[in-house]
């Protein structure tokens, strides 16, 4: 599988970056550069979209990245300490990082390792970076959205990348400049022996004009460095300094070994990247050893080097922020997503019951007013029912007085009932007077209703028994009482002589 990665050394004015192909059998560096930085390293978003820009300009496709650190709010210190336990070793740690003035009353992490010297003491190499910053740069790299895993401070794992050039493990020196500060390291094998920083770098060379400035900057420079290391050696004289390592910016201080090799007595040997195994480059690669910077946590990867300063402890500490703040923003939604189901759904319960609870009334009403309706149903039955008892009575006493038979007598008020007429009841006496009751709009009606008695099978002799005026519902009525007398038996009598003759 091809992979490609893009190393970064941030330090306070410039991005040094390399891009290296990758592959199980080379890699490859096909490009390295630089950009400068005319921001805040703090602003929100400042160095994704610096590092988004390079990316689309160089026109690359990292497939991870890589991250040093290199800034004057970064601190690499040494301390000589007697053995004491962990937890007094941590208090004088900070202590010491705290008299700082860059990390006074300021929130940093640290890390720090330490080497047996004699019998009763040790030697402590720490290094600090401000909290805020270090922050800025996990948040800002994780957000242009390259994989990324691997962060540290230049130069502490040098030591390593020399070692696989020269695979000689002697005491050895490392001069790093950068932009406005210069490390120089001492270290034997696998441990490091001294540490020290010279607040100069390369900001010094970039603003001078003549050859002597810079001949007389340099000579300062490597003067001091030259002290810092002979203080070192006068302290252990049984050390020898095999060699000294130089990573600087070729384009900004030419002839800058020059003066280094004039200071020293030691030779000095400009770290070329060409040398690292495992790593080729291009023929368009700037030979320039300060890129150095940003390849040494690629190198590191690519041979599976244990860094002594493993800065993997601030990756846990940013990755359980951001979980944390992941798991609040999710809890956050949930919260705010059943809030808003159980909202909805009490507002929907809560309509539904005022409809269901208005239907439920209008039910209830309607149930009462047909309940009313049903009464006068009922009422209005119990009257027809009685009326049918009344007439059926009537009849059943006719059918007794063996004259008429009670289907007759029916047939015979049907007949001669008017269509505009009602008809209450009628009632038959022992003597066979007929006595009928009903209402009529008209008189004309009532009239109709004697003269068809008169003219009727078994009636005559129709006249008023009374007749009154009412009014139902704005309507005149005209309530009248009619009395006849049913026909003599006669004719029935002849009825049977016919038939008694047949």
């Amino acid at each position: 599988m091809l992979n490609k990665y893009l190393g970064i050394d941030i330090s306070d004015d410039f991005i040094r970056y390399v891009y290296l192909k990758s592959s199980p059998f080379s890699n490859t560096i096909l490009k390295a550069g630089k950009a400068k930085i005319d921001f805040d390293i703090l602003s929100p978003r400042a160095l994704c979209q610096s590092i988004k820009s390079l990316i689309k300009e160089e026109q690359v496709k990292p497939t991870r990245i890589f991250v040093s650190i290199s800034r004057k709010d970064t601190v690499i210190h040494q301390l000589t300490l007697p053995k004491l336990t962990k937890r007094e070793f941590e208090t004088v740690v900070t202590s010491e990082i705290e008299k700082i003035p860059a990390f006074h009353r300021q929130e940093y992490d640290y890390i720090y390792r330490k080497y047996p010297l004699g019998r009763d003491k040790v030697r402590v190499i720490l290094a600090a970076i401000r909290r805020d910053v270090l922050d800025a740069v996990l948040r800002e790299i994780h957000r242009t959205g390259i994989p990324f895993e691997h962060v540290e401070l230049t130069p502490l794992n040098f030591r390593d990348v020399t070692n696989k050039i020269d695979h000689v493990y002697d005491c050895d020196a490392c001069v790093v400049v950068s932009d406005r500060q210069t490390y120089l390291s001492i270290y034997d094998s696998h441990q490091y022996k001294n540490f020290y920083i010279m607040p100069a770098g390369l900001n010094q060379f970039q603003h001078t004009v003549s050859q002597e400035q810079i001949k007389m900057i340099a000579n300062d420079w490597a003067s001091q460095l030259k002290r810092a290391l002979k203080a070192y050696l006068l302290d252990n004289r049984t050390i020898r300094i095999n060699k000294i390592w130089l990573v600087w910016d070729k384009e900004v201080a030419p002839n800058l070994d020059q003066y280094l090799a004039d200071a020293f007595d030691n030779p000095v040997e400009i770290l070329d990247v060409r040398k690292i195994p495992k790593i080729k480059t291009t023929e368009n690669y700037p030979l320039n050893p300060i890129y150095a910077t940003a390849l040494s946590p690629i190198s590191g990867y690519i041979h599976k080097i244990k860094p002594q300063y493993n800065l993997q402890h601030f990756f846990s500490r940013f990755q359980m922020t951001r979980y944390a703040l992941k798991a609040g923003a999710m809890a956050a939604l949930i919260i705010a997503f059943f809030g808003i189901f159980f909202n909805e759904g009490n507002h929907w319960l809560n309509a539904h019951t005022k409809q269901y609870v208005l239907q439920s009334r209008a039910a209830e009403g309607k149930t009462r007013f047909l309940k009313g309706e049903a009464q006068e149903l009922y009422a209005q039955h119990h009257e027809y029912d009685a009326i049918r008892q009344r007439f059926l009575a009537q009849a059943t006493y006719v059918q007794q007085l063996n004259r008429v038979s009670w289907a007759q007598v029916f047939a015979v008020v049907a007949n001669e009932l008017p269509e505009e007429l009602a008809l209450k009841s009628f009632r038959f006496n022992e003597e066979g007077r007929a006595t009928i009751k009903g209402q009529a709009l008209k008189m004309e009606s009532i009239a109709e209703m004697i003269r068809r008695i008169e003219d009727s099978a078994i009636l005559d002799k129709a006249k008023f028994d009374f007749l009154k005026e009412g009014e139902v519902a704005d309507q005149k009525i005209l309530n009248f009482g009619i009395l006849a007398k049913l026909k003599d038996e006669e004719p029935r009598e002849t009825d049977t002589d016919e038939q008694e003759e047949n």
